[in-house]
């Protein structure tokens, strides 16, 4: 077994053999919970979400030929053939359109995002930008960066393989002549590196074998270090984008902020019959982590909470006719948002030092009144 222990048991990313059966994915206390894989003695495989190491909800492909990218709901199913979530169809290379089931879409959704991108309603971009006015504006991995117009195909290709496994990572070419940034099913946005020149592990972008160090092509947007020392930059020239690799425990466009994980039983514990998720935020924000509280006899919809599945009044909205942003009621640092496609509401922190204003439908600075 492997992945990251407390008191002995398995908690995190990782994996477990146990009776001739392969675990991968998520773990809670040694059992298999939320999304991962598991492989049978006769290697057989099943992908989805798991909960107390039991198959629940999986993800469903149908052969569907429609006149180029559809983003039409379709029905999702659970393992007891009920309707579970409504989620937008992804293409992939052969013209089906595999459904991803997730029990949280805060768990990203990359069907939802190809919608998106694809021309649906992109309304989300005032509430989820993460350009900052511009400042990371050709991160390709950024909220707003059109990757369509820059992708290109990749076929017969282990590279790019599965957009659940390597979507929004560089891949490198198995002779390190190059590398992709993985956008969909066996399509990236490509860097070859000139003559002279491999990928290094170590080196950001495409190095010089004799000197080991960065060739920065013409119009190179790494050259500027925009990742600096927390990470490694990529340069994307035929995009005029960069991707930064940032290092544990930064993240963002350019790893400006810091990873901040949950701490153990944030939400509570789990019982019979809550199941309490955490859901935590970078340092650039006003929010450490709310808690979703996944309660059992009613999975179909999210309940939210602000430090405790047991004790707090839990808030719960359905998309369908409410206002796509709003006020939660624990707190006035976050707000909550509607999704394209989506049934529940999710909860959103605002950024540090801003409060909701409702009125506005906007995060404000705290220093302004309401």
């Amino acid at each position: 077994m492997g992945g990251m222990f407390v008191n002995g048991k398995l908690n995190g990313n990782g994996y477990i053999f146990q009776n001739g059966i392969l675990y991968t994915g998520n773990f809670y206390e040694g059992v298999a919970n939320g999304y991962g894989t598991i492989v049978y003695p006769d290697r057989t495989s099943w992908s989805g979400i798991v909960l107390n190491g039991i198959a629940n909800i999986a993800a469903k492909t149908l052969k569907k030929k429609y006149g180029g990218f559809n983003c039409e709901d379709t029905t999702a199913l659970c393992n007891d053939y009920k309707t579970l979530r409504f989620l937008p169809a992804q293409e992939n290379f052969e013209g089906e359109y595999t459904i991803d089931v997730l029990l949280d879409p805060d768990l990203y959704c990359l069907a939802i995002d190809t919608c998106k991108h694809f021309g649906e309603d992109r309304w989300e971009i005032k509430y989820l930008s993460d350009t900052k006015g511009g400042k990371y504006d050709r991160a390709v991995n950024g909220y707003e960066f059109d990757t369509v117009l820059y992708e290109t195909e990749i076929p017969g290709d282990v590279v790019c393989s599965s957009p659940y496994l390597y979507y929004q990572q560089i891949l490198l070419f198995q002779n390190r002549t190059g590398y992709v940034y993985c956008t969909n099913w066996y399509k990236g946005i490509v860097h070859v590196c000139p003559p002279g020149s491999e990928v290094l592990d170590d080196v950001g972008g495409c190095a010089n074998k004799t000197t080991n160090t960065t060739i920065f092509p013409v119009g190179s947007r790494c050259a500027s270090n925009p990742c600096g020392d927390r990470g490694l930059c990529s340069d994307f020239p035929s995009a005029d984008g960069y991707h930064c690799e940032c290092d544990p425990p930064y993240t963002g466009l350019n790893c400006q902020t810091e990873y901040r994980s949950c701490p153990r039983f944030a939400c509570g514990n789990r019982t019979s019959k809550i199941a309490p998720l955490c859901l935590d935020f970078a340092s650039d924000k006003a929010l450490s982590h709310v808690c979703n509280c996944l309660v059992n006899d009613n999975l179909k919809d999210k309940h939210f909470a602000f430090n405790d599945c047991h004790n707090e009044k839990l808030f719960s909205m359905k998309c369908a006719g409410a206002e796509r942003v709003g006020a939660v009621p624990f707190t006035n640092k976050g707000f909550y948002i509607c999704f394209t496609g989506s049934i529940n509401a999710s909860v959103r922190s605002c950024d540090l030092n801003h409060v909701w204003n409702d009125t506005q439908k906007e995060c404000v600075p705290e220093h302004i009144p309401l």
